[in-house]
C-alpha cells in the first residue's frame, strides 16, 4: 500500500515531466546545432596546415559508483595545428566538431594516429571568421543520435504530462 497521496504522485508526475521535456529540448538543441555545424564546416575551405603537437590528454575524476569503480579517465586528443588562410597564418587546436573524443580512448588515439606531430594536414576554415576552424568535420555517430534522443526525451516528458492530467481530471 503506498503512502504517497494522489496530490504527491501527480506533483512527482509534473516535475518527472517537466525534466524530461526540459533534458530533451537541451539535448535537442544541443544535437541540433552540432549537425549544423558539421554540415556548415563540411563545406567550408580546405587549406594546407601542419600538425605542431598531438598528445594524448587524459584526466582522471573521483567518483563515487557502485559498479564502475573510485575513478573514471577521460581521454581527450590534444592537437594543435598551424595553417594558412588568405595570406595570414593561424593556430588551431579543434580535433572534430563533436568533443566525442571524451571518454573514449579508441576515439582519442583515431585522432591522434591521423594527425601525428609534424604531418601535413587538410584543415577545414571558417571564411567568415577564419580563427574557427577543424581538422575532422564529420561526428561520430554518438553525436548524431542526440537530436533524436532529445526528441524522445521530448515525447516522454509531453507524454507524461498529459497522461497525469488526463487522469487528474478524471480522479
Amino acid at each position: 500500500m503506498s503512502s504517497m497521496t494522489s496530490s504527491g504522485r501527480s506533483t512527482v508526475a509534473l516535475v518527472t515531466a517537466v525534466s524530461l521535456f526540459a533534458a530533451g529540448l537541451v539535448l535537442g538543441g544541443i544535437g541540433i546545432s552540432r549537425v549544423l555545424e558539421a554540415r556548415s564546416a563540411e563545406g567550408w575551405p580546405k587549406v594546407p596546415g601542419h600538425v605542431k603537437s598531438s598528445e594524448l590528454e587524459i584526466e582522471s575524476e573521483a567518483v563515487e559508483h557502485r559498479h564502475l569503480g573510485t575513478e573514471l579517465d577521460s581521454y581527450r586528443a590534444k592537437i594543435t595545428y598551424e595553417y594558412v588562410f588568405e595570406g595570414r597564418t593561424y593556430l588551431g587546436d579543434r580535433a572534430c566538431i563533436d568533443s566525442g573524443n571524451a571518454d573514449l580512448p579508441d576515439r582519442a588515439y583515431d585522432l591522434l594516429k591521423r594527425f601525428p606531430a609534424d604531418s601535413a594536414i587538410e584543415v577545414h576554415v571558417n571564411p567568415k571568421n577564419p580563427t574557427k576552424s577543424v581538422l575532422d568535420p564529420s561526428l561520430t555517430s554518438s553525436a548524431s543520435i542526440n537530436p533524436i534522443l532529445g526528441l524522445v526525451l521530448v515525447v516522454a516528458g509531453a507524454g507524461t504530462f498529459f497522461f497525469t492530467r488526463q487522469r487528474a481530471r478524471t480522479s
